[in-house]
């Protein structure tokens, strides 16, 4: 706001001025921005000839004159540095962005030195020269911004900016595929260094399936086709050639899609086929072409889910609280996935309630100390919604725990037999949001599906129970 009235208040003034040769003249005035309702007094304004700053012609990758541009003189400042995101061409070049000492380099308009170019692209900026490392910056919304530095009052500039690069085309998606399930990335090919800027725009079915891809640096790119949530492209076009201007290259012209996604609707059942209400993890594992091992996650809802892949098979691990992890392979269509309840191990846990008190909730975990064979942590992206999804361990078979109740027998729902890590933890009151304090018991070898017939007694050291629960604070404290 600042900027937006000095610069009114400086035009109209410059207007009155009515010289004859025109004369451009203003001021500069620093104020605050006052509040709401108070009234600035700004004194006395002296307006003075401002001096050409700098003239130039602003041209595109033909020399073509660019009419209409925005030019701007911009001031280098140092801030502390920041993780960097994709490349964006309307913020800087490559490389740009980075300074010494652990500080980005971040360039700043400097307030009231700004043009416009006229018909035959020229441009003038008036005003005094500002201190710092300055450039003078062009831009349109189809070119491609560009600078060259400025050192010093009346040198003549030439500042190129190249057209956008611009794919058009038009996607044909299965009539069960949400909008925006599918995407399009244009990545610089690899075989001509990576050079250029990566775009990705989702498809859908609006505008009949016409999408534009921009703006893009001319290069050659290999367009991919991915399906939310899954790294394995749908398809991959290599080598397009992106020229300034418009591009229609003919393979993107119509991206057929149709019968390159396939889909997939499951409902979770126990092994009587009753409808099991779930809302657990769902692990999708497949091969890379170099032999990697790669993994998506996936989530039941309600003991339903639907999912999109471009592989006619797929391998699936489901889990749900308390059942074995089952594995399967399907192809595309609708599908029950049989789920097994395992009994659980038992622990006993001599004198726990009477050391904790009546009066605290405390829960007994148990960690695997050994692999699982699953991730221990999943994360993934609802291909409808886009929501993000995440699957701490605990759904993924690592770990699992249950309440102490009001006596000192726990029944905990492993779903792999092995060595188990103990923990106690206990809660300042009966509340699961009030402070928690930890007491490791030792590992012990725990046995799935209730094939112990006694419980795995696990015995519990007073004093170490004892000093933890007295570094909760006081009740006055909390």
């Amino acid at each position: 706001m600042e900027e937006l009235a000095a610069e009114i208040l400086v035009a109209v003034l410059a207007d009155m001025l009515g010289a004859s040769p025109p004369r451009r003249g203003g001021c500069r005035q620093p104020f605050a921005m006052p509040a709401a309702g108070d009234r600035l007094e700004l004194g006395d304004l002296v307006l003075s000839d401002l001096p050409t700053l700098v003239t130039g012609i602003v041209v595109d990758d033909q020399d073509t004159p660019v009419a209409r541009a925005s030019v701007t003189v911009q001031r280098k400042q140092q801030q502390p540095q920041r993780p960097r995101g994709p490349f964006d061409p309307r913020r800087g070049r490559p490389g740009q962005g980075r300074g010494q000492g652990g500080e980005a380099e971040a360039w700043r308009n400097v307030p009231l030195l700004r043009a416009g170019t006229d018909a035959q692209g020229r441009f003038t900026l008036r005003g005094d020269l500002p201190a710092g490392e300055l450039r003078v910056r062009a831009d349109t919304d189809q070119h491609l911004q560009d600078s060259v530095p400025l050192h010093g009052n009346g040198h003549p500039l030439r500042i190129r900016i190249a057209r956008n690069g611009i794919v058009h085309g038009r996607a044909l998606l299965p009539d069960w595929l949400p909008n925006e399930a599918a995407n399009l990335t244009l990545q610089p090919a690899q075989a001509t260094g990576g050079r250029g800027n990566t775009r990705s725009i989702e498809l859908s079915r609006r505008r009949n399936g016409h999408f534009t891809v921009a703006p893009l640096h001319a290069g050659r790119y290999d367009a991919v086709v991915r399906l939310r949530n899954l790294a394995r492209p749908v398809m991959t076009i290599p080598d397009v050639h992106v020229a300034p201007g418009r591009t229609r290259d003919p393979r993107l012209a119509i991206l057929d899609l149709r019968q390159s996604i396939f889909r997939y609707r499951l409902q979770a059942v126990d092994l009587g086929g009753h409808a099991m209400d779930v809302d657990s993890p769902l692990l999708m594992r497949w091969k890379n072409d170099d032999g990697s091992t790669a993994q998506a996650g996936f989530r039941w809802r309600d003991g339903r889910t639907e999912f999109y892949a471009a592989s006619t098979f797929v391998e699936l691990v489901s889990f749900a609280p308390g059942c074995q992890p089952q594995v399967v392979h399907l192809g595309p269509g609708d599908h029950q996935i049989a789920m097994r309840h395992l009994a659980p191990a038992q622990l006993l846990l001599p004198g726990a309630r009477a050391l904790c008190g009546t009066d605290r909730k405390v829960r007994v975990s148990v960690v695997l100390v050994g692999e699982s064979g699953y991730p221990q942590w999943l994360q993934g992206r609802d291909q409808r919604s886009g929501q993000r999804l995440s699957f701490p361990r605990w759904e993924l078979g690592k770990s699992t725990g249950a309440w102490l109740e009001q006596h000192d027998r726990v029944s905990v729902p492993i779903v792999k037999a092995g060595k188990y890590e103990v923990i106690l933890r206990i809660h300042a009151t009966m509340s699961t949001l009030s402070q928690q304090v930890s007491v490791k018991l030792g590992e012990f070898e725990l046995e799935v599906d209730g094939s112990r017939s006694t419980p795995v007694e696990v015995p519990i050291d007073a004093q170490k129970v004892e000093a933890a629960i007295a570094r909760f604070k006081p009740p006055e404290d909390r």
